[in-house]
Protein backbone atom coordinates (compact mmCIF):
# COMPACT_ATOMS: atom_id res chain seq x y z
CA UNK A 1 0.00 0.00 0.00
CA UNK A 2 3.19 3.07 0.62
CA UNK A 3 4.10 3.38 -2.69
CA UNK A 4 -0.06 4.74 -3.16
CA UNK A 5 1.15 7.09 -0.58
CA UNK A 6 4.51 8.55 -1.17
CA UNK A 7 7.45 8.07 -3.27
CA UNK A 8 10.89 8.73 -2.75
CA UNK A 9 13.15 11.69 -3.90
CA UNK A 10 16.59 9.87 -3.18
CA UNK A 11 17.66 6.26 -2.08
CA UNK A 12 18.73 5.00 1.12
CA UNK A 13 17.77 4.55 5.09
CA UNK A 14 17.79 8.12 6.60
CA UNK A 15 17.81 7.72 10.58
CA UNK A 16 16.52 11.04 12.08
CA UNK A 17 16.11 13.38 14.68
CA UNK A 18 15.13 11.05 17.94
CA UNK A 19 16.96 14.09 19.97
CA UNK A 20 13.14 16.65 19.79
CA UNK A 21 11.20 13.55 21.10
CA UNK A 22 13.43 13.09 23.96
CA UNK A 23 13.85 17.05 25.22
CA UNK A 24 10.18 17.61 24.24
CA UNK A 25 8.82 17.44 27.99
CA UNK A 26 5.54 19.20 28.98
CA UNK A 27 6.90 22.53 28.02
CA UNK A 28 7.79 21.82 24.69
CA UNK A 29 10.87 22.52 23.33
CA UNK A 30 12.21 25.43 21.39
CA UNK A 31 14.71 26.24 18.49
CA UNK A 32 15.06 29.87 16.87
CA UNK A 33 15.10 30.20 13.22
CA UNK A 34 14.12 33.59 11.52
CA UNK A 35 11.41 35.75 9.91
CA UNK A 36 7.81 37.41 8.88
CA UNK A 37 3.87 36.52 9.22
CA UNK A 38 0.56 34.23 8.57
CA UNK A 39 -2.95 31.30 7.82
CA UNK A 40 -5.21 27.93 6.28
CA UNK A 41 -7.15 26.55 3.58
CA UNK A 42 -10.51 26.03 2.31
CA UNK A 43 -13.64 28.89 2.03
CA UNK A 44 -15.51 31.22 2.91
CA UNK A 45 -16.28 33.53 6.32
CA UNK A 46 -19.56 35.25 6.82
CA UNK A 47 -21.41 33.29 9.28
CA UNK A 48 -18.39 31.94 11.29
CA UNK A 49 -18.44 32.36 15.05
CA UNK A 50 -15.38 33.70 17.04
CA UNK A 51 -15.70 30.70 19.57
CA UNK A 52 -12.99 27.91 17.93
CA UNK A 53 -11.29 30.56 16.07
CA UNK A 54 -8.07 30.03 17.68
CA UNK A 55 -8.45 26.18 17.36
CA UNK A 56 -6.64 23.89 15.01
CA UNK A 57 -7.86 19.97 14.32
CA UNK A 58 -5.16 17.50 14.13
CA UNK A 59 -5.20 13.79 12.44
CA UNK A 60 -2.98 10.88 14.22
CA UNK A 61 -2.50 9.17 11.42
CA UNK A 62 -1.03 6.60 13.06
CA UNK A 63 -3.25 5.62 15.77
CA UNK A 64 -6.28 7.29 13.80
CA UNK A 65 -7.81 9.64 16.49
CA UNK A 66 -8.41 13.31 16.76
CA UNK A 67 -7.05 16.00 18.92
CA UNK A 68 -7.51 20.09 18.85
CA UNK A 69 -5.13 22.23 19.99
CA UNK A 70 -5.75 25.76 21.46
CA UNK A 71 -3.35 28.13 20.17
CA UNK A 72 -3.77 30.75 23.04
CA UNK A 73 -2.25 28.17 25.43
CA UNK A 74 -0.91 25.44 22.69
CA UNK A 75 -2.39 23.36 25.64
CA UNK A 76 -3.33 19.89 23.17
CA UNK A 77 -7.05 18.23 24.08
CA UNK A 78 -7.81 14.76 22.95
CA UNK A 79 -7.87 11.75 21.30
CA UNK A 80 -11.13 11.96 19.91
CA UNK A 81 -13.20 8.98 18.63
CA UNK A 82 -9.86 6.78 18.64
CA UNK A 83 -11.44 3.53 17.75
CA UNK A 84 -14.24 4.72 15.79
CA UNK A 85 -12.45 6.41 12.35
CA UNK A 86 -11.49 3.02 10.75
CA UNK A 87 -9.21 0.30 10.85
CA UNK A 88 -5.89 -0.39 12.78
CA UNK A 89 -4.21 -0.12 9.65
CA UNK A 90 -6.29 2.02 7.72
CA UNK A 91 -4.99 5.62 8.56
CA UNK A 92 -6.77 8.97 8.48
CA UNK A 93 -5.06 11.18 6.22
CA UNK A 94 -6.65 14.44 5.20
CA UNK A 95 -9.56 16.61 6.49
CA UNK A 96 -11.38 19.19 4.82
CA UNK A 97 -14.19 21.69 6.89
CA UNK A 98 -17.26 23.12 6.08
CA UNK A 99 -17.66 26.90 6.00
CA UNK A 100 -19.60 27.48 8.67
CA UNK A 101 -16.48 25.42 11.01
CA UNK A 102 -19.30 22.72 12.66
CA UNK A 103 -18.60 19.67 10.49
CA UNK A 104 -15.09 17.86 9.33
CA UNK A 105 -14.72 15.43 6.51
CA UNK A 106 -11.94 13.30 7.18
CA UNK A 107 -10.26 10.30 4.67
CA UNK A 108 -9.17 7.14 6.05
CA UNK A 109 -6.79 5.98 3.15
CA UNK A 110 -6.73 2.05 3.91
CA UNK A 111 -10.37 1.32 4.90
CA UNK A 112 -11.68 3.71 1.50
CA UNK A 113 -13.86 5.72 3.75
CA UNK A 114 -14.63 9.25 4.52
CA UNK A 115 -16.10 10.13 8.19
CA UNK A 116 -17.90 13.39 9.07
CA UNK A 117 -17.41 14.28 12.71
CA UNK A 118 -19.16 17.13 14.22
CA UNK A 119 -16.26 20.05 15.53
CA UNK A 120 -18.75 22.72 16.69
CA UNK A 121 -17.45 22.02 20.40
CA UNK A 122 -13.73 21.34 20.22
CA UNK A 123 -13.10 20.32 23.71
CA UNK A 124 -15.76 17.10 22.63
CA UNK A 125 -15.90 16.11 18.97
CA UNK A 126 -18.69 13.65 18.07
CA UNK A 127 -18.92 11.45 15.20
CA UNK A 128 -21.71 12.02 12.54
CA UNK A 129 -21.69 9.18 9.92
CA UNK A 130 -19.52 7.08 7.58
CA UNK A 131 -19.33 6.82 4.18
CA UNK A 132 -17.39 4.36 1.71
CA UNK A 133 -15.73 5.75 -1.36
CA UNK A 134 -17.83 3.30 -3.40
CA UNK A 135 -18.94 3.72 -7.31
CA UNK A 136 -20.20 1.87 -10.35
CA UNK A 137 -18.96 2.37 -13.34
CA UNK A 138 -19.92 1.53 -17.13
CA UNK A 139 -17.42 0.40 -19.63
CA UNK A 140 -17.50 0.51 -23.35
CA UNK A 141 -18.93 -3.00 -23.69
CA UNK A 142 -21.77 -2.09 -21.45
CA UNK A 143 -20.47 -3.77 -18.35
CA UNK A 144 -21.17 -2.47 -14.54
CA UNK A 145 -18.76 -2.53 -12.23
CA UNK A 146 -18.43 -1.43 -8.60
CA UNK A 147 -15.25 0.11 -7.56
CA UNK A 148 -13.72 0.79 -4.33
CA UNK A 149 -10.91 3.96 -4.44
CA UNK A 150 -8.52 4.67 -1.71
CA UNK A 151 -9.33 8.53 -0.19
CA UNK A 152 -6.61 10.61 0.27
CA UNK A 153 -6.96 13.60 -0.44
CA UNK A 154 -9.90 15.65 0.43
CA UNK A 155 -11.02 19.62 -0.67
CA UNK A 156 -14.12 21.37 -0.44
CA UNK A 157 -15.52 23.68 -2.81
CA UNK A 158 -15.57 27.31 -1.73
CA UNK A 159 -19.57 27.13 -1.56
CA UNK A 160 -19.51 24.08 0.67
CA UNK A 161 -21.97 22.13 -1.05
CA UNK A 162 -19.38 19.41 -2.45
CA UNK A 163 -16.23 17.41 -1.20
CA UNK A 164 -13.98 16.10 -3.72
CA UNK A 165 -11.76 13.23 -2.88
CA UNK A 166 -8.57 11.75 -5.11
CA UNK A 167 -6.69 8.28 -4.66
CA UNK A 168 -2.88 8.89 -3.64
CA UNK A 169 -2.41 6.21 -7.04
CA UNK A 170 -2.57 5.72 -10.67
CA UNK A 171 -6.58 6.52 -10.45
CA UNK A 172 -8.73 8.41 -13.12
CA UNK A 173 -11.61 9.33 -10.56
CA UNK A 174 -12.63 12.27 -8.70
CA UNK A 175 -15.00 11.20 -6.39
CA UNK A 176 -17.84 13.88 -5.52
CA UNK A 177 -19.65 14.13 -1.85
CA UNK A 178 -23.05 15.80 -1.10
CA UNK A 179 -21.87 17.21 2.47
CA UNK A 180 -25.24 18.01 4.09
CA UNK A 181 -26.32 14.62 3.16
CA UNK A 182 -23.26 12.75 4.09
CA UNK A 183 -23.74 11.12 0.29
CA UNK A 184 -22.43 9.98 -2.51
CA UNK A 185 -22.93 12.51 -5.52
CA UNK A 186 -20.86 12.14 -8.70
CA UNK A 187 -18.31 10.40 -9.68
CA UNK A 188 -15.50 12.06 -12.49
CA UNK A 189 -13.75 9.91 -15.00
CA UNK A 190 -10.87 10.86 -16.92
CA UNK A 191 -10.07 8.67 -20.05
CA UNK A 192 -6.39 10.27 -20.30
CA UNK A 193 -5.45 11.53 -16.71
CA UNK A 194 -4.75 10.68 -12.90
CA UNK A 195 -5.75 12.78 -9.91
CA UNK A 196 -3.76 12.46 -6.56
CA UNK A 197 -4.96 15.83 -5.93
CA UNK A 198 -7.18 18.85 -6.34
CA UNK A 199 -8.14 21.81 -5.15
CA UNK A 200 -10.71 24.15 -6.17
CA UNK A 201 -11.79 27.82 -6.75
CA UNK A 202 -15.05 29.92 -6.07
CA UNK A 203 -16.02 30.31 -9.66
CA UNK A 204 -15.83 26.27 -9.94
CA UNK A 205 -12.71 25.77 -11.65
CA UNK A 206 -10.91 22.42 -10.11
CA UNK A 207 -7.11 22.08 -10.24
CA UNK A 208 -6.25 18.44 -10.46
CA UNK A 209 -2.91 17.41 -9.85
CA UNK A 210 -1.28 14.41 -11.80
CA UNK A 211 1.56 13.53 -10.52
CA UNK A 212 2.78 10.62 -12.59
CA UNK A 213 1.49 12.10 -15.86
CA UNK A 214 3.80 15.06 -14.99
CA UNK A 215 0.87 17.58 -15.11
CA UNK A 216 -2.27 19.47 -14.03
CA UNK A 217 -5.96 19.67 -15.06
CA UNK A 218 -8.31 22.79 -14.81
CA UNK A 219 -12.04 21.59 -15.20
CA UNK A 220 -15.28 23.01 -14.06
CA UNK A 221 -17.87 21.42 -11.13
CA UNK A 222 -21.29 22.38 -12.05
CA UNK A 223 -23.94 22.45 -9.83
CA UNK A 224 -24.85 18.79 -9.59
CA UNK A 225 -21.35 17.62 -8.74
CA UNK A 226 -20.54 16.82 -12.28
CA UNK A 227 -17.33 17.87 -13.42
CA UNK A 228 -16.35 18.86 -17.22
CA UNK A 229 -14.00 16.88 -19.02
CA UNK A 230 -10.51 18.43 -17.91
CA UNK A 231 -7.99 20.76 -19.73
CA UNK A 232 -4.22 19.36 -19.27
CA UNK A 233 -1.23 21.69 -18.86
CA UNK A 234 2.31 20.59 -18.85
CA UNK A 235 5.53 22.83 -18.56
CA UNK A 236 9.15 21.58 -19.81
CA UNK A 237 11.95 23.34 -18.00
CA UNK A 238 15.58 23.42 -17.88
CA UNK A 239 18.19 23.08 -15.76
CA UNK A 240 18.82 27.01 -15.92
CA UNK A 241 14.95 27.72 -15.71
CA UNK A 242 14.00 27.96 -19.51
CA UNK A 243 10.37 27.14 -19.64
CA UNK A 244 8.74 25.54 -22.73
CA UNK A 245 4.85 24.18 -23.19
CA UNK A 246 6.78 21.47 -25.85
CA UNK A 247 9.90 19.16 -25.12
CA UNK A 248 12.62 20.56 -27.65
CA UNK A 249 15.06 18.18 -26.27
CA UNK A 250 16.04 15.96 -23.99
CA UNK A 251 17.29 18.98 -21.69
CA UNK A 252 13.76 20.21 -21.47
CA UNK A 253 11.96 17.64 -18.36
CA UNK A 254 8.71 18.24 -16.91
CA UNK A 255 8.48 18.64 -13.15
CA UNK A 256 5.95 16.02 -10.75
CA UNK A 257 3.86 17.73 -7.99
CA UNK A 258 1.70 16.30 -5.03
CA UNK A 259 -0.06 19.35 -4.48
CA UNK A 260 -1.80 22.58 -6.08
CA UNK A 261 -3.49 25.64 -4.53
CA UNK A 262 -5.60 28.14 -5.18
CA UNK A 263 -4.91 31.19 -3.73
CA UNK A 264 -7.50 33.47 -1.46
CA UNK A 265 -7.89 35.72 -4.51
CA UNK A 266 -9.75 32.89 -6.27
CA UNK A 267 -7.27 33.60 -9.22
CA UNK A 268 -3.44 33.08 -8.47
CA UNK A 269 -2.71 28.70 -8.66
CA UNK A 270 0.40 27.74 -7.16
CA UNK A 271 1.92 24.59 -7.97
CA UNK A 272 4.94 23.28 -6.39
CA UNK A 273 7.02 20.84 -8.00
CA UNK A 274 9.05 17.70 -6.61
CA UNK A 275 11.76 17.62 -9.74
CA UNK A 276 14.31 20.21 -8.82
CA UNK A 277 16.61 21.96 -11.72
CA UNK A 278 19.42 20.00 -10.98
CA UNK A 279 17.48 16.50 -11.58
CA UNK A 280 16.55 18.16 -15.53
CA UNK A 281 20.36 17.77 -16.76
CA UNK A 282 20.03 14.53 -19.03
CA UNK A 283 23.63 14.00 -17.61
CA UNK A 284 22.40 14.33 -13.61
CA UNK A 285 23.96 12.10 -11.56
CA UNK A 286 22.93 11.76 -7.89
CA UNK A 287 26.24 13.02 -5.80
CA UNK A 288 25.72 11.69 -1.93
CA UNK A 289 28.54 14.49 -0.76
CA UNK A 290 27.01 17.48 -2.54
CA UNK A 291 27.05 20.27 0.43
CA UNK A 292 25.15 22.33 -1.98
CA UNK A 293 21.10 23.07 -1.97
CA UNK A 294 18.83 22.06 -4.63
CA UNK A 295 16.40 24.14 -6.33
CA UNK A 296 12.51 23.29 -6.55
CA UNK A 297 10.44 25.55 -8.65
CA UNK A 298 6.79 26.59 -7.75
CA UNK A 299 4.78 27.09 -11.15
CA UNK A 300 2.49 30.02 -10.49
CA UNK A 301 -0.77 30.52 -12.63
CA UNK A 302 -3.96 32.41 -12.93
CA UNK A 303 -7.50 31.22 -13.65
CA UNK A 304 -8.79 33.28 -16.68
CA UNK A 305 -12.13 32.04 -16.41
CA UNK A 306 -13.63 28.68 -15.31
CA UNK A 307 -11.52 25.59 -16.21
CA UNK A 308 -8.73 27.96 -18.22
CA UNK A 309 -5.51 28.56 -16.91
CA UNK A 310 -3.05 30.96 -17.98
CA UNK A 311 0.97 30.76 -17.07
CA UNK A 312 2.66 33.61 -15.39
CA UNK A 313 6.13 32.20 -14.30
CA UNK A 314 7.85 30.41 -11.11
CA UNK A 315 9.62 31.10 -8.44
CA UNK A 316 12.38 28.37 -6.61
CA UNK A 317 13.04 27.35 -3.12
CA UNK A 318 15.64 25.13 -2.23
CA UNK A 319 13.21 22.62 -0.44
CA UNK A 320 11.02 20.69 -2.38
CA UNK A 321 7.22 21.68 -1.22
CA UNK A 322 4.43 19.61 -0.18
CA UNK A 323 2.02 21.88 1.79
CA UNK A 324 1.05 25.59 1.48
CA UNK A 325 -1.27 28.19 3.17
CA UNK A 326 -2.23 31.80 3.29
CA UNK A 327 -2.46 34.39 5.22
CA UNK A 328 -5.56 36.01 6.45
CA UNK A 329 -5.31 39.17 3.82
CA UNK A 330 -4.27 36.75 0.88
CA UNK A 331 -0.66 38.40 0.72
CA UNK A 332 1.19 35.88 2.12
CA UNK A 333 1.81 32.00 1.38
CA UNK A 334 3.54 29.72 3.38
CA UNK A 335 5.25 26.40 2.15
CA UNK A 336 6.07 23.73 4.07
CA UNK A 337 9.20 22.19 2.41
CA UNK A 338 11.57 18.97 2.92
CA UNK A 339 13.92 16.75 0.91
CA UNK A 340 17.17 19.39 1.68
CA UNK A 341 20.16 17.42 0.61
CA UNK A 342 22.69 16.03 3.71
CA UNK A 343 26.35 14.70 3.76
CA UNK A 344 26.75 11.79 5.86
CA UNK A 345 30.08 12.12 8.21
CA UNK A 346 32.20 9.07 7.80
CA UNK A 347 32.97 9.35 11.34
CA UNK A 348 29.17 9.05 11.99
CA UNK A 349 27.77 6.40 9.48
CA UNK A 350 23.93 6.41 11.65
CA UNK A 351 23.34 10.03 12.62
CA UNK A 352 20.42 10.56 14.95
CA UNK A 353 21.13 14.50 15.41
CA UNK A 354 21.76 17.29 12.65
CA UNK A 355 25.29 18.05 14.37
CA UNK A 356 26.06 14.73 13.83
CA UNK A 357 25.84 14.89 9.99
CA UNK A 358 28.76 16.63 7.82
CA UNK A 359 25.77 18.78 6.37
CA UNK A 360 22.44 18.96 6.49
CA UNK A 361 19.43 21.17 5.21
CA UNK A 362 16.57 20.43 7.24
CA UNK A 363 12.70 20.64 6.70
CA UNK A 364 11.45 24.42 7.28
CA UNK A 365 9.01 26.88 5.99
CA UNK A 366 9.26 29.44 3.36
CA UNK A 367 7.52 32.92 2.95
CA UNK A 368 6.03 33.76 -0.38
CA UNK A 369 4.52 36.84 -0.98
CA UNK A 370 1.61 37.78 -3.08
CA UNK A 371 1.52 41.25 -4.76
CA UNK A 372 -1.48 40.69 -7.24
CA UNK A 373 -3.26 38.18 -9.39
CA UNK A 374 -0.55 35.22 -10.41
CA UNK A 375 2.18 37.97 -9.12
CA UNK A 376 4.54 36.14 -6.90
CA UNK A 377 7.66 36.69 -4.99
CA UNK A 378 10.03 34.85 -2.34
CA UNK A 379 9.89 36.82 0.54
CA UNK A 380 11.91 34.95 3.17
CA UNK A 381 13.49 31.66 2.11
CA UNK A 382 13.36 29.00 4.95
CA UNK A 383 12.35 31.26 7.91
CA UNK A 384 11.64 28.34 9.94
CA UNK A 385 13.19 25.46 10.25
CA UNK A 386 10.82 22.53 11.54
CA UNK A 387 13.95 20.66 13.03
CA UNK A 388 13.48 17.29 10.75
CA UNK A 389 14.67 16.26 7.92
CA UNK A 390 12.54 14.09 5.67
CA UNK A 391 12.71 12.90 2.08
CA UNK A 392 8.97 12.02 0.35
CA UNK A 393 5.43 13.52 0.52
CA UNK A 394 1.87 12.66 1.47
CA UNK A 395 -0.15 13.19 -2.00
CA UNK A 396 -2.25 16.13 -1.64
CA UNK A 397 -2.63 15.64 2.12
CA UNK A 398 -2.56 19.54 3.70
CA UNK A 399 -0.23 19.52 7.03
CA UNK A 400 0.11 22.99 7.83
CA UNK A 401 -2.83 25.33 9.65
CA UNK A 402 -2.74 28.84 10.80
CA UNK A 403 -4.42 30.10 13.79
CA UNK A 404 -3.84 33.57 16.11
CA UNK A 405 -0.77 34.12 14.64
CA UNK A 406 0.66 30.57 14.90
CA UNK A 407 1.58 27.81 12.20
CA UNK A 408 0.55 24.45 13.78
CA UNK A 409 2.62 21.81 11.15
CA UNK A 410 1.83 17.77 11.35
CA UNK A 411 4.58 15.61 9.26
CA UNK A 412 4.79 15.85 5.27
CA UNK A 413 5.57 11.95 5.29
CA UNK A 414 4.14 9.32 7.47
CA UNK A 415 7.04 7.20 6.24
CA UNK A 416 9.34 6.35 9.01
CA UNK A 417 12.16 4.07 7.73
CA UNK A 418 14.10 7.06 8.91
CA UNK A 419 13.83 8.31 12.52
CA UNK A 420 11.75 11.88 12.59
CA UNK A 421 10.21 13.27 15.85
CA UNK A 422 6.73 11.55 16.72
CA UNK A 423 4.52 12.45 19.97
CA UNK A 424 4.80 15.91 18.66
CA UNK A 425 3.28 18.33 16.68
CA UNK A 426 5.13 21.53 15.48
CA UNK A 427 4.19 24.78 16.38
CA UNK A 428 5.87 27.94 14.73
CA UNK A 429 5.43 31.10 16.19
CA UNK A 430 4.66 33.93 13.46
CA UNK A 431 5.76 36.92 15.40
CA UNK A 432 9.94 35.45 15.25
CA UNK A 433 9.70 32.19 13.82
CA UNK A 434 11.02 29.91 16.12
CA UNK A 435 9.76 26.33 16.18
CA UNK A 436 8.47 24.44 19.59
CA UNK A 437 7.65 20.94 19.69
CA UNK A 438 4.60 20.24 21.39
CA UNK A 439 3.63 16.72 22.94
CA UNK A 440 0.53 14.91 22.75
CA UNK A 441 0.00 11.33 23.45
CA UNK A 442 -0.40 9.80 19.83
CA UNK A 443 2.31 9.44 17.23
CA UNK A 444 2.30 11.15 13.96
CA UNK A 445 0.23 13.95 12.74
CA UNK A 446 -0.67 13.84 8.88
CA UNK A 447 -3.11 16.76 8.61
CA UNK A 448 -4.07 19.91 10.27
CA UNK A 449 -7.17 22.78 9.73
CA UNK A 450 -8.20 25.55 11.26
CA UNK A 451 -11.46 25.47 13.05
CA UNK A 452 -13.06 27.60 11.55
CA UNK A 453 -11.47 27.58 8.39
CA UNK A 454 -9.28 30.71 7.78
CA UNK A 455 -9.05 30.86 3.89
CA UNK A 456 -11.16 33.80 2.83
CA UNK A 457 -11.54 34.01 -1.23
CA UNK A 458 -10.95 38.23 -1.32
CA UNK A 459 -11.71 40.70 -3.82
CA UNK A 460 -9.18 40.73 -6.37
CA UNK A 461 -5.90 42.43 -5.58
CA UNK A 462 -3.30 44.41 -8.24
CA UNK A 463 -4.23 42.99 -11.69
Amino acid sequence: MNHFIRFWLKPGLFLLLTAVMLLSAATGLTAQAAGPTPPDDPVTAAEIKPFPANFVLMLDNAENGLYTINTNTDEVFGPFLENKLGSEGGGLFDVTVTPDGKTAILSNFGDSNLFFVDISNPYDLTYIASLPVRFTTVDYFGKVSTRTMFAEDITMTADGKYALVTDGGFSPYIYVVDVENHSFANVFQSDHFNFQATDTAPDGTVIGVDYFGASITASVIDSDGSISETTPYQLFMTSDGRTSKVKWNNYYAPGRSVNAYVAPDGKTVLVPELTSLEERDPTFVLDPKKATPDHFPIQIYTIVSPGKLKYEGYVVLTRAVQSITFSEDGTKAYAVGNNGNFVIDPKIPLPKYPDEYAYIELDSISVLKLSGTGQVLVENENAALLYQHSTSQLFGVDVAAYANGKLIVGHPTISTTFRMPVGVVRVVDLSDFTTTFQPFPGAIISSTRALPLQKFFLPLIGK
